[in-house]
């Protein structure tokens, strides 16, 4: 009876997961969308071509789901993705009413001028952004820098960070990031 109550506890909360995810995959990029029991990761050409990888990146916390076949996609920052209650258009992600903003090395300025509330932005790829401009444009909760940008950048960031009391969580210091949307 009590491994009967653990099975149906364990399908439960696999079919009740809704979680965003970004791991710490060193000069990769590698987001994690999990719903249900199933989930859509995107990853970006450094980890596409190393499936060794993106196992050692993700495999472990997929077992631990319940997650038996994983997808995986290329993530081209021009496409439009509707899947698993999330939508991604270009460098933006709705998932469960959550909005999620992508900025990386090769956005223009110009691109920042566009104001809308975003509950988490990402930072990778090297984008060269001041996180006061991004607290002020678009009031995120939190602010998340990915492992791949330069060294330079990331002690900018976190002196920032601390000097203007914006929450930002440091991939490559505190690990992966990830949120629960149940």
């Amino acid at each position: 009876v009590f491994l009967g109550f653990l099975f149906t506890y364990r399908n439960y909360r696999i079919q009740n997961t809704r979680k965003f995810v970004v791991y710490n995959a060193g000069y990769g990029m590698a987001l994690d969308f999990l719903s249900s029991g199933k989930n859509l990761l995107l990853v970006d050409s450094v980890m596409s071509n190393d499936g060794r990888k993106i196992g050692f990146t993700a495999e472990n916390h997929w077992v631990y789901l319940g997650i038996k076949k994983p997808k995986i996609i290329l993530n081209n920052f021009d496409d439009t993705i509707q899947n698993l209650s999330l939508l991604k258009y270009s460098s933006v992600i709705n998932f469960y009413g959550k909005k999620i903003l992508i900025l990386n090395g090769k956005m223009k300025d110009h691109q920042l001028l566009n104001t809308a509330k975003f509950d988490y932005v990402l930072l990778t790829s090297n984008p060269r952004v001041k996180l006061n401009e991004l607290d002020s444009l678009y009031h995120p909760t939190q602010i998340i820098v990915n492992g791949n940008n330069y060294q330079s950048f990331q002690k900018e960031w976190e002196a920032e960070s601390a000097e203007l009391n914006i929450p930002v969580w440091f991939i490559t210091k505190k690990g992966a990031f990830i949120i629960d949307l149940n």
